[in-house]
């Protein structure tokens, strides 16, 4: 008895006319488009510190280095003031996106600034007292008076910073609830590539060494 060649399945065939038709959905090339921009930019800003940081040990020293490295560690701590507030903008905006509710969108930014702005405040706050109140020197084991001063105004700097990032992450976060996740991935690049400048003018001219230097 000869075998029988399988026939196709309509399942199948309608199958791949489904995928087909699922690749020219707008959203969700959207999503791809998206995908492939956070895998670049996450690609870019993994290898930056590679550069930025010989760099900068280079002009820094390696006690200044490492009271440096010290103080960014902080960065973790000042976020818990944020609460997790710019996190559930994702959901409540991907909500209102899916259900083209312009005023709801606008309504889930004003409310999510109103709850993060108290959270700055405390950052600053918080940033200030902590770089007044503590004894860097001895905390650090610095070795001289002035570089424990220049550990209190990087905190200054940080939590200032970090403060204000509460801010732009809600519009971050609401981009990507929007499936805007490329225009995302864009201004981070931007961001993390804007260090470069500075770093390079810093070596190519021993500007904050020679500062450094002279007030050690």
């Amino acid at each position: 008895m000869i075998p029988r060649s399988p026939r196709p399945r309509l399942g199948s065939a309608f199958g791949g006319l489904s995928a087909i038709a699922a690749l020219n959905d707008p959203r969700l090339l959207q999503s791809l488009r998206g995908m492939l921009a956070l895998i670049s930019s996450r690609a870019i800003i993994y290898v930056l510190p590679l550069i930025t940081l010989p760099v900068t040990f280079n002009y820094l020293g390696a006690e200044r280095f490492g009271m440096y490295m010290a103080v960014i560690s902080f960065a973790a701590i000042y976020s818990l003031t944020e609460g997790g507030v710019s996190n559930s903008v994702i959901t409540a905006a991907a909500r209102a996106s899916a259900n083209r509710d312009a005023r709801g969108i606008k309504q889930v930014l004003a409310s999510s600034i109103a709850l993060v702005t108290p959270g700055v405040a405390v950052a600053i706050v918080a940033s200030i007292l902590m770089a007044w109140l503590t004894p860097w020197q001895s905390m650090l084991n610095l070795s001289s008076p002035a570089v424990a001063h220049e550990a209190a105004q990087c905190i200054c700097v940080l939590g200032v910073c970090i403060a204000f990032s509460f801010l732009t992450g809600v519009g971050m976060k609401l981009r990507r609830g929007m499936n805007q996740a490329a225009a995302v991935a864009f201004l981070e690049t931007v961001a993390a590539v804007g260090t470069l400048r500075p770093a390079q003018v810093a070596e190519d001219f021993d500007v904050w060494t020679d500062l450094l230097s002279r007030r050690a």
